[in-house]
């Protein structure tokens, strides 16, 4: 209801909301606003949700609605905790972030090791023991996340 999604929306930050919307007005509407390019979430529960959750760029699901929504949603809230939308977001970022980071750190080093080697300045043992050493700081950069 439009209560609860006004709500939610000043919960979360989000400044426009829609609310008490047909199936065909909720997927019409989701479309122009992709077609503005706006990235949208859409959040449902019901088997009217289903078309709009699967067009959305990010469609969340509540853990308590049917098969169908959750099927074709990208997150679903277990709990129907709305505050939870906000914690996704967040690891959602923190989790693109640290990939950006994993690949910087891979492709860097790559990099450095095949100029050293190129011009004779890092023999192959020590550029393959520093690679292993990058590969580790991979992964332990990575398990922050956990």
């Amino acid at each position: 209801n439009s209560f609860i999604a006004e709500k939610i929306a000043k919960t979360i930050g989000i400044n426009q909301v829609k609310a008490q919307m047909l199936p065909e007005e909720k997927a019409l509407f989701l479309e122009q606003l992709q077609n503005d390019g706006r990235h949208v979430l859409f959040v449902g529960d019901g088997i009217n949700d289903s078309p709009s959750i699967a067009k959305a760029n990010v469609g969340i699901a509540m853990g308590n609605g049917t098969d169908v929504a959750i099927e074709t949603s990208d997150v679903v809230l277990i709990d129907s905790d709305f505050s939870n939308i906000q914690n996704a977001r967040r690891v959602a970022k923190a989790t693109m972030r640290n990939t950006m980071q994993n690949v910087g750190i891979a492709i860097g080093t790559v990099a450095l090791l095949l100029i050293g080697v190129a011009y004779g300045w890092v023999n192959m043992a020590s550029g393959m023991l520093f690679h292993e050493i990058s590969i580790l700081v991979v992964i332990f950069n990575a398990m922050r996340l956990l």
